[in-house]
């Protein structure tokens, strides 16, 4: 009958034949994901006028959306840059802008690069899949197998585990004090009652 690739899933393929593959896709990963925060903290981190702080409350704005609310904003203060402090203003608007454009820029090439980085890999996967030999083939197979087997096995252990646990907890919670403890507990208790039965002279 022989062993079919298509038994097996793509995590084995790629666990077998693309360790060092997987790896450079995640650090890419990695690295869009620490863009994407510095893109946001970048964009959270400018001052909108009050009408775009509601229309920011309403959603979360895109970086479009900010960025033409910035050139708006510089618009409008170049157009009144008749005192000092908004010429500060003006610059620091800009350096927001700029910071903005060039941390989106970079963002978006790492995206495109691990997205591409991923089309690949998925084309080598059905490459590789339809290349497997029939000792490869079977070798996956019975690994997953393998990894099915230990995975019930785990699941069984730790239910029975749990079931002979209880069991062993409500031994402890009904036996756990020794007669010796019980015994001296006792003897407690009769000298605490002679003293009371003594005080009311039953002696």
């Amino acid at each position: 009958a022989g062993w079919s690739p298509s038994l097996i899933p793509d995590e084995s393929i790629l666990n077998a034949f693309f360790q060092q593959e997987q790896a450079e896709i995640e650090a890419l990963e990695e690295r869009t994901a620490v863009l994407n925060a510095e893109l946001s903290e970048a964009l959270e981190s400018v001052e909108l006028e009050q009408e775009d702080e509601e229309r920011e409350n309403q959603s979360i704005p895109s970086p479009a959306e900010v960025k033409h609310a910035v050139k708006a904003q510089i618009a409008i203060l170049k157009a009144m840059n008749s005192l000092k402090h908004q010429s500060n203003d003006v610059l620091e608007m800009e350096l927001s802008l700029q910071r903005i454009e060039t941390v989106e820029k970079v963002y978006k090439e790492a995206k495109k690069t691990t997205n591409s980085r991923k089309e690949k890999m998925e084309d080598q996967l059905e490459k590789r899949r339809k290349t497997l030999t029939q000792e490869e083939t079977k070798d996956l197979v019975l690994e997953k197998l393998k990894g099915m087997i230990e995975t019930e096995l785990r699941r069984i252990s730790k239910s029975k585990f749990a079931g002979d646990s209880s069991v062993f907890e409500k031994l402890w919670e009904k036996y756990h004090v020794s007669l010796h403890a019980i015994s001296d507990e006792r003897h407690i208790n009769s000298d605490k009652l002679n003293v009371f039965l003594k005080a009311l002279s039953y002696e």
